[in-house]
């Protein structure tokens, strides 16, 4: 009985030894399944730690937030300044054309039109430099916002080199624009237009005359009309406009280039050759004497002052003596060099003798009082080159025929040589102002250092 009753229970542990073998298999499936899970939340866990650590704090969004609304200020400030640079850019197109269009029409005879034509021009001139000034804003707007994504490093380094250099292009360009409005564009056309209407103006001005005709010159300057307060002003206007846009050379030049052609103006509408020749003299002697040293010649250049003006006169200097010295001296030498010559008989001589005496006389009652050189300096010298001219050729005279002076004794044809030089002498004494020879000579040397004639030493 016994054995009978222990087989099942044997039987029975095995079963539930079993059963626990496979409990315990299950429970190490599921703790090497939970040590599986737990290694790989680690790992997720490490991960998601990487990701959290790239991400950026709420202190640098912040800041990146700051930095973009930084650079869209940036920007709007770049772009601010296009709609006035465009604005400024149409009124000069427009004023040009205003200006282009009344160019034609300006007329020096019409001093408010003239004065008009100015105002456009300043006007012009104002709304370029504006233009220039607004391009020169825009510009700089743009180089400073590029600078300010170089130092912020909002965008790769090989962008903000592209627009650097796209910005200095800009500013190249800027400025080449701006060089061509002031001085190559319609402004420039504009002020050559001023230019040519300044000196039509200035040839209608009146300028007073410095001798050569019958009256009497004094050396102080009378008072004269110059011109209509309109004229005078719109000159000045012109003056002031061309000075102000760096042109104050050529003003100088048209000025002076206008005070020559008066002259020669008026030198032409003389009839009498030998008074338009001391009328040049004068006047450009004068206006060289009165110029040297002064602010004008300084600005015009003393050079320029000589080339123009002594020169000038030093001309018709020589050219005066010609035409008034000149037939003396050819009719005792029989040429314009004043060579001597013998005649082939003393009859002849004589007569030249006779003839020279005769026209030197009329010289000398005449002369004088048909022309004058008021300025002491030039009248001296003019008296030396002629005495010494005359002088020689009528001394050659009587020594190339001394056998007629010699057998016509002491008749009067044959005058003395010193009293020839007299007689020129007192000729220029009286085509003084009035005060003698040593008076006015006196009074232009205390005023001014005395100018010399080149080939007039004497």
């Amino acid at each position: 009985m016994c054995t009978h009753a222990s087989t099942p229970a044997i039987a029975g542990g095995d079963t539930v030894l079993e059963q626990l073998r496979a409990s315990r298999a299950a429970i190490v499936s599921v703790l090497a399944t939970a040590v599986e899970a737990e290694a790989a939340i680690d790992a997720a866990g490490d991960r998601l730690g990487d990701m959290y650590s790239g991400l950026p704090s709420s202190s640098q969004l912040q800041s990146q937030a700051v930095a973009a609304r930084a650079l869209r200020a940036r920007i709007d400030r770049a772009v601010a300044p296009a709609g006035p640079l465009l604005a400024a850019l149409r009124r000069v197109s427009a004023l040009a054309e205003e200006a282009a269009a009344a160019l034609p029409a300006a007329d020096p005879g019409d001093a408010g039109g003239a004065a008009a034509f100015v105002g456009r021009v300043d006007r012009l001139r104002d709304a370029v430099e504006e233009a220039v000034a607004r391009g020169d804003e825009a510009v700089r707007r743009v180089e400073e916002a590029v600078g300010f994504l170089g130092r912020t490093k909002a965008t790769g380094r090989g962008r903000v080199r592209r627009l650097a250099e796209a910005a200095a292009a800009l500013r190249a360009v800027h400025e080449a624009e701006a060089e061509e409005m002031r001085f190559e564009g319609p402004l420039d056309e504009a002020l050559l237009g001023l230019q040519d209407l300044f000196e039509a103006l200035l040839l209608r001005l009146k300028h007073p005359g410095r001798g050569g005709g019958g009256g009497e010159v004094s050396d102080v300057e009378e008072e004269y009309e110059l011109g209509t307060d309109d004229e005078v002003d719109a000159a000045a206007r012109i003056a002031r406009t061309l000075a102000g846009n760096d042109c104050l050379d050529i003003c100088l030049d048209i000025y002076v280039k206008a005070l020559h052609r008066h002259v020669e103006a008026a030198r032409r509408a003389l009839p009498d050759a030998v008074a338009s020749h001391v009328m040049a003299m004068n006047s450009y002697w004068y206006i060289y004497m009165r110029a040297r040293g002064s602010e004008l010649a300084s600005l015009v250049g003393d050079d320029t002052m000589r080339r123009r003006y002594k020169a000038s006169a030093e001309e018709a200097a020589w050219e005066y003596q010609d035409a008034a010295w000149g037939p003396l001296v050819r009719l005792v030498s029989g040429s314009s060099s004043g060579a001597a010559k013998a005649w082939p008989s003393p009859e002849e001589a004589r007569e030249k003798a006779a003839a020279f005496a005769d026209a030197l006389e009329e010289r000398a009652r005449r002369h004088g009082a048909e022309y004058k050189i008021p300025d002491g300096d030039l009248r001296e010298q003019i008296k030396a080159a002629a005495a010494k001219a005359v002088r020689g050729a009528y001394a050659g005279f009587l020594r190339a025929n001394d056998s007629a002076v010699a057998s016509g004794g002491g008749r009067r044809e044959f005058l003395p040589v010193d009293a020839i030089e007299g007689m020129v002498r007192r000729v220029f004494d009286e085509m003084g102002d009035g005060g003698g020879v040593a008076g006015s000579a006196g009074r232009t040397r205390s005023r001014r250092q005395s100018g010399n004639l080149e080939g007039f030493e004497g």
